[in-house]
C-alpha cells in the first residue's frame, strides 16, 4: 500500500511509559507503511526545559516532532493549529491519546475532514477538575470511529458508559524488552553502593508518578510493617510528582526515613529495577501499566494490586503476586513472602520475562494498531 501520514497527539510534560511507547511504535509502524509525527502540547513549568524531552528523544531517533506550548489560549490556538497542520501536511490520519488531545483532536479532525483515532490509557482520578474531564472525554469519544483501550477491563468501562462495541478495540499496551533491558547495563554492585545499600540488603522499589492514584501511602505502610520483619530491607520511591513533599512528611512520620529513599524521576529507572530484589505495584487504578511490563522483561518478580489491566498481565503465583487495592497489610504480607522465598520469586520472574516476551512486544502493538488505521481508512476511503 502507499504511504499513510499519521500525526500523534499528546498533552504531556516529561517522559515516561507512554512518550516511549510512542516513540518504539514509529519504527514497526513505519515498516507497514506508517509515517508517524508526534506533536506534543507541552503541560511546561519553570523548572522544566524549554525543548520537551519528548521531542529531543525524537529527533535523536529520527522520528518526527514538535511542540506547542499552552497559554491562555492554547485550547482555540491548539485545536486552530493542529486543523491546519492536519490539511497543510495532507495527513491521513490524527492518533489522540488523552483526554485534552481526545476533546480539542475531535474538534481540528472535523475542521480539517481528516478521520481520528483515540488511545485510551485509563483515567486518574486526581481531583474533582479531572473526573469532569473524563465525562467530557466519554462524551467525546462516542464520536471517534475507533477507539483503542489498553486493557480489556477498559474497554468493559467504555461499553458500560455506552460506547458502541464495534468501535472499541483493545491493543494492549508493549514495550520493546531487548531495548528496555539493554538499559540496565549499569553494574548492580556499583549502583547498590551508591545508593548506601548493602549487597545482600533486600531491595524493594515502587517506580511511577506521585500521584494520588499509584496508592504510594499504602506502599510505604505496608515498607513500615515489612521493616519490623525485616529490619534491613530498604525501599526506593522512584518518580516524581505533585505528592512527593506529603508523602516524605509521612516518611518521617512512619518513622520509616533511614530505609526509604525518594529518588525523583531517573533516566536509570532500568537499572534501579534491575538492583531491586522486588518491584511493587500499589496503583488504585490503572489502564496496563508500563512500567510492569518492563519490571518482568528484567525478570523481576513483582506485587501489584488487582486493578484495571494488571490482572492482564499478572497471574496470581505464576508471574507475580496480586493483592487488593488500598491494603497495606496485604501487600506487607506478599513482599515479605517473596522476601521469604527468593527461589519462587526468580519463578515467577522468569515466567513473567517469558510473557513478555511472547504476548507484549511492540512489533505486535504495531501490527494490531495498523489494522485498526486500515479499518478506518476502508471506511472513509
Amino acid at each position: 500500500m502507499s504511504r499513510v501520514k499519521v500525526l500523534h497527539l499528546r498533552s504531556s510534560s516529561r517522559f515516561v511509559g507512554l512518550e516511549r511507547l510512542l516513540l518504539q511504535l514509529a519504527a514497526p509502524l513505519s515498516r507497514k507503511s506508517f509515517d508517524i509525527k508526534v506533536l506534543v502540547f507541552y503541560r511546561r513549568q519553570r523548572s522544566m526545559p524549554p525543548l520537551h524531552p519528548l521531542v529531543v528523544e525524537a529527533r535523536r531517533r529520527g522520528v518526527e516532532a514538535e511542540q506547542l506550548d499552552g497559554g491562555p489560549r492554547f485550547p482555540l490556538r491548539g485545536i486552530l493549529y493542529v486543523a491546519d497542520k492536519l490539511r497543510r501536511e495532507s495527513f491521513s490520519l490524527l492518533h489522540t491519546h488523552d483526554y485534552k488531545t481526545d476533546l480539542l483532536g475531535l474538534v481540528a479532525a472535523k475542521l480539517a475532514r481528516v478521520p481520528c483515532v483515540a488511545t485510551v490509557h485509563g483515567y486518574v482520578f486526581v481531583s474533582h477538575r479531572v473526573r469532569i474531564y473524563q465525562m467530557l472525554d466519554l462524551l467525546a469519544l462516542r464520536f471517534f470511529p475507533r477507539v483503542i483501550t489498553v486493557s480489556e477491563e477498559l474497554r468493559r468501562q467504555l461499553l458500560a458508559a455506552g460506547l458502541r462495541g464495534e468501535r472499541v478495540v483493545t491493543v494492549h499496551n508493549a514495550i520493546d524488552p531487548v531495548a528496555f533491558v539493554s538499559q540496565g547495563t549499569q553494574s548492580i554492585s556499583w549502583l547498590r553502593q551508591q545508593l548506601g545499600i548493602g549487597q545482600d540488603q533486600p531491595l524493594i522499589a515502587v517506580v511511577g508518578r506521585l500521584i494520588p492514584g499509584k496508592g504510594h501511602r499504602y506502599f510505604l505502610e505496608a515498607a513500615k510493617q515489612v521493616l519490623q520483619a525485616r529490619p534491613e530491607a530498604r525501599f526506593l520511591v522512584v518518580g516524581e510528582g505533585p505528592l512527593r513533599g506529603e508523602l516524605e512528611t509521612m516518611n518521617v512520620t512512619l518513622g520509616i526515613q533511614h530505609a526509604v529513599s525518594f529518588l525523583g524521576f531517573r533516566q536509570d529507572a532500568a537499572a534501579l529495577m534491575k538492583a531491586s530484589n522486588l518491584i511493587v505495584l500499589s496503583s488504585l487504578e490503572e489502564g496496563l501499566p508500563v512500567v510492569l511490563l518492563e519490571a518482568l522483561a528484567l525478570a523481576r518478580p513483582v506485587v501489584a494490586t488487582a486493578v484495571g489491566g494488571v490482572t492482564e498481565v499478572v497471574m496470581h503465583k505464576e508471574t507475580g503476586l496480586l493483592v487488593p487495592p488500598r491494603d497495606a497489610d496485604e501487600l506487607a504480607r506478599a513482599m515479605l513472602y517473596l522476601l521469604d522465598h527468593p527461589d519462587e520469586g526468580a519463578r515467577m520472574g522468569r515466567k513473567g520475562q517469558e510473557v513478555v516476551a511472547r504476548d507484549f512486544t511492540v512489533e505486535a502493538m504495531a501490527e494490531k494498531i495498523a489494522t485498526v488505521y486500515r479499518q478506518i481508512l476502508t471506511e472513509v476511503g
